[in-house]
């Protein structure tokens, strides 16, 4: 549900936003490949049962000059 939300608003925003890198992560979790891989799209999910924390979703977007083209 989460990804798909972030997929969602960027199809509605169309060309307005992209997926940006998520900085100033927590060594600890950035040295999970899952993690790290993910936080480079722009987003992390964290899970209980997987990585022993509370459940947790973060997309990172940023907009988009309005001269530039986007391609996703």
């Amino acid at each position: 549900e989460n990804q798909m939300q972030a997929e969602a608003f960027l199809k509605r925003q169309e060309g307005c936003f992209r997926p940006k890198v998520l900085q100033d992560l927590p060594p600890g979790l950035l040295a999970q490949p899952d993690l790290a891989r993910s936080a480079r799209h722009g987003q992390l999910q964290l899970l209980p049962t997987r990585h022993g924390t509370d459940g947790f979703f973060i997309a990172c977007f940023e907009k988009v000059d309005s001269n530039e083209k986007v391609l996703l």
